[in-house]
């Protein structure tokens, strides 16, 4: 879905705005992890994703509109040296809100993603943003504000005030199909407080000297109940472009820094985050180049360094299915894992 920020310019007004639009994004993908220093790691997955969405207006009052997202994908990692062949798949609701518009004002209330950094959905390649998903807050109990504001030559910029806590409703379980686990209050964790103590704070926008620039900043405070823990907080900075080379050659660069305070309560402890990337286009041909290195650091231990580098091909045929060959190389914890991989996309749809 994007952050709540990014959803209120996402979905801003139009002359001829539907009252029911709705998108079936299909994914199949594979992925071969050929080699691996850990033991059991070297196997062959393969998956089926669905994240269907729906977006209705609530007539009379056409500002307000009620939007779902529900996912449903393998919710169970894989044991050991087992090869998983569309297994363990789970549809659950990962977003179910209100959002109300008026003018430069948007508001909004229910299930979502707080939001927080870019990468997550602006990283190219089939796994640009695997190590950003460290810090998706996704499925929290949001209530959030948005103003934009035009400062002429200043740029036109928009500021988000979100509270928020996790979900602990019944939104959570899985339907249908396999069983993911849910939490309870005793499970503890960050914003697990059935109150909004938890908050995000998102300034972004772009300046006219450089239409196609978007920046992203963002402050985030979890709430963490549990005594012997700390509350998590962090900070993200973001920005991204796009230069038009001609000849129907484009190139998107992108850079993100985050830094994660106590990550999950972790007393003494902080993450730092760099991500930066290159989406190179010609015609329907796609490459996507991506690296993120995490530097785990606590007073008590040595120092992590973790990275993944991916490089990914892609082309989008004018049936509107896209396929994507990619390979990645993670190291976590001093062991490295290859991978190489296949993703096709399809999205069904309709409005009116």
């Amino acid at each position: 879905m994007g952050s709540v920020a990014l959803n209120a310019q996402a979905q801003g007004k139009s002359e001829q705005t539907p009252w029911i639009e709705v998108k079936i994004p299909v994914e199949w993908q594979n992925d071969y992890d050929y080699s691996s220093d850990v033991v059991g790691n070297e196997r062959n997955s393969m998956s089926l994703k669905l994240e269907p969405e729906a977006t209705t207006k609530i007539l009379p009052v056409p500002s307000l509109s009620l939007f779902v997202h529900g996912v449903l994908e393998q919710v169970v990692d894989p044991d050991p040296d087992e090869d998983p062949y569309f297994k363990d798949v789970g549809f659950f609701i990962e977003d179910l809100f209100l959002r109300y518009e008026t003018g430069q004002f948007a508001f909004l209330g229910g299930k979502a993603n707080p939001g927080f950094g870019i990468a997550r959905y602006k990283a190219p390649g089939i796994y640009g943003n695997d190590l950003v998903k460290d810090y998706q807050f996704a499925e929290r109990i949001v209530l959030s504000a948005s103003a934009g504001f035009d400062a002429g030559n200043w740029g036109n910029h928009n500021f988000t005030l979100v509270t928020f806590f996790l979900d602990r409703s019944p939104l959570q379980n899985t339907f249908l199909s396999k069983f993911r686990g849910t939490l309870g209050r005793e499970d503890g964790g960050v914003s697990n407080t059935e109150d909004f103590s938890s908050y995000n704070i998102i300034l972004e926008g772009g300046f006219p000297a450089a239409p196609d620039l978007l920046y992203h900043l963002a402050y985030i405070h979890q709430a963490n109940e549990a005594g012997a823990l700390e509350d998590e907080t962090g900070f993200v900075a973001g920005i991204t472009t796009k230069f038009d080379l001609g000849n129907s050659v484009a190139l998107t660069p992108l850079f993100e820094y985050a830094r994660i305070e106590d990550p999950g309560g972790t007393r003494d402890t902080n993450r730092d985050y760099w991500t930066g990337s290159m989406l190179t286009e010609w015609r329907a041909w796609n490459l996507a180049l991506a690296y993120t290195r995490r530097t785990e650091r606590a007073t008590y231990a040595a120092t992590i360094n973790d990275y993944q580098a991916q490089a990914t091909i892609g082309y989008a045929f004018d049936s509107g299915i896209t396929a994507h060959s990619g390979w990645k190389r993670l190291r976590e914890s001093s062991a490295i894992t290859d991978r190489i991989g296949f993703l096709f996309t399809y999205e069904l749809g309709f409005k009116k």
